[in-house]
């Protein structure tokens, strides 16, 4: 081997690929030995399981082992993938690779546990034992065996991979090579003794069948594991210097999209509705970030004047803005409107950002900024009713309001990316997330929320990232005006004609100083009505 060559694979067995080998190896190692260790014991104690009790308990037993094996696995794995994706946590990496060990155990040994015989017909049977299948034969089947507990395995483990990481999908497919070769030398290992051979050579050859099977589940897999990816990556990514604006900051999402933002050394505004209601993110920002500097603007998104004396405030106290998060919605059980007669929903959703981000449009585009409003799937199912924005003459429905606005959310970020093409503005759905918005919700989706459907519900700190991702990206690719569902560009483009009509109607609503009166009088006639 070339020097250079030596150097490299050197360099790459220190790194992560090393120890993620290291960490498969000694996961399996400890996970056979325990298997080796709990049959043999079981030997000893009861001997062959005859009964339907013993062979329950040596499944049990053996189940165990495995509980055993996933819990090292797992463990060991998590440690060298933290380094790379520091929001992952060890329960959920551990908990997913314990819980798939745990079913391929038991069906790995149910069958020879509870197939085994007793009685006259087990005795008969043993007079004739049958031909040993050659040991060609059982590495062919356990490899296949294996690529099926791969795909499972890949699978299992993807599921928590893919929100942390980018082009998690390999995951699974080098999976399938990876515990095909495991699983042949594992198998070699168990197979390889014969019944003349004393115990602890039977045991140390199952030990190195078990070593050497981790060994290549690592290097495979290994190929995958060391080039994945965080989806914000702080390590590269950087935001110094820059200054970046979050409604919606005081909880749930939009307090972890600051608390990012902060980590990747943004100066954070938080628009609050009251600015003693950010001390918790302002905690939590500095536990995050100790450097970060952090600040408070009032801002209520249901009041116009409110909007405008926090843009005021914002443009007197920063000569430049480089980013601005709209996280902030609300979900109203009644019809309510503000004090300039909008629909509280519309106005928190959409009224409200419309008019904070087009009086600081120029600031954000001195710098080439970006828009990111949250939205959520559902407005691909919104009725949008221009003439009847307020709910004054249809009947008034909480789904239906707020699927509008989020409708209306995502028209207004294409339609700002049509109108100031130095700026980004893109929508995003952050996926489904325990936030408190669910208190809200009617009362069999929170059920479902917290039973059936709670895997698919991510913490707030995940939830926050493709949010994340799209505000901190080095480079978008040029894509402006679209919206994202999670981290893939989704194909939704809305009407470019609802877009530029709602974009005059929002500005007829904010004009002036946002009396009624006034924003009546510079309205069409056909839309006046909805005014109640």
């Amino acid at each position: 081997m070339r020097p250079g060559a030596a150097r490299s694979v050197r360099s790459a067995l220190a790194g992560t690929y090393g120890r993620w080998i290291a960490a498969c190896a000694l996961g399996e190692l400890a996970g056979i030995g325990t298997a080796a260790g709990a049959a043999i014991g079981l030997a000893r104690i009861a001997g062959e399981p005859h009964t339907l009790a013993q062979k329950s308990l040596a499944l049990a037993v053996m189940t165990a082992a495995g509980a055993v094996e996933g819990a090292a696995l797992g463990t060991l794995q998590w440690r060298v993938l933290r380094a790379q994706l520091p929001r992952l946590r060890a329960r959920e990496w551990v908990g997913v690779t314990v819980f798939v060990a745990v079913l391929g155990w038991v069906a790995g040994m149910a069958g020879p546990i509870f197939g085994s015989g007793s009685g006259a017909g087990a005795a008969a049977a043993a007079a004739v034992p049958p031909a040993e299948p050659s040991l060609g034969v059982v590495l062919g089947l356990a490899a296949a065996m294996g690529a099926g507990a791969g795909a499972c395995f890949g699978a299992a483990q993807w599921v928590v991979l893919r929100r942390h990481a980018a082009q998690a999908g390999r995951w699974i497919w080098v999976h399938v090579p990876a515990w095909a070769a495991a699983m042949a030398l594992i198998f070699a290992g168990a197979s390889l003794p014969s019944a003349g051979w004393p115990g602890w050579a039977i045991v140390l050859s199952g030990l190195a069948g078990g070593l050497a099977g981790g060994l290549a589940l690592g290097a495979i897999s290994g190929l995958v594991a060391r080039g994945l990816r965080p989806w914000v990556d702080e390590r590269a990514w950087s935001l110094a210097g820059r200054v970046a604006a979050v409604t919606g900051a005081t909880a749930g999402i939009g307090r972890e999209i600051a608390v990012g933002l902060a980590r990747l050394g943004a100066t954070i505004v938080v628009l609050c509705r009251e600015e003693h209601g950010a001390a918790e993110t302002f905690a939590a920002i500095r536990a995050a970030a100790p450097a970060a500097d952090v600040h408070a603007v009032r801002c209520d998104l249901a009041s116009l004047r409110s909007v405008r004396a926090a843009a005021a405030a914002l443009r007197a106290r920063w000569h430049r803005l480089d980013l601005l998060v709209h996280d902030a919605g609300t979900i109203e059980p009644v019809r309510t409107l503000t004090a300039e007669a909008i629909e509280r929903t519309l106005a928190v959703d959409v009224v409200g950002p419309f008019l904070l981000t087009t009086l600081l449009q120029d600031r954000l585009e001195e710098n080439g900024g970006r828009v990111v409003a949250l939205a959520g799937i559902y407005h691909r199912r919104a009725r949008v009713d221009l003439a009847d924005l307020h709910f004054a003459r249809r009947r008034y429905d909480w789904i239906a309001a707020s699927n509008q606005a989020q409708a209306l959310r995502v028209a207004f970020v294409a339609e700002l990316a049509r109108r100031a093409p130095r700026l980004t503005a893109v929508a995003v759905h952050p996926g489904a997330v325990r936030t408190r918005a669910l208190a809200a919700a009617p009362p069999l989706l929170r059920l479902l929320a917290a039973t059936l459907a709670r895997p698919a519900f991510v913490r707030p700190e995940l939830g926050a990232l493709p949010a994340l991702r799209l505000a901190a990206a080095p480079a978008l690719g040029g894509v402006t005006g679209r919206f994202f569902d999670r981290f893939r560009l989704a194909p939704d483009r809305p009407d470019p004609s609802l877009s530029a009509r709602f974009w005059e109607v929002c500005a007829r609503m904010t004009a002036g100083r946002g009396e009624v009166e006034d924003i009546k009088s510079v309205m069409p006639e056909t839309l006046r009505s909805a005014w109640q």
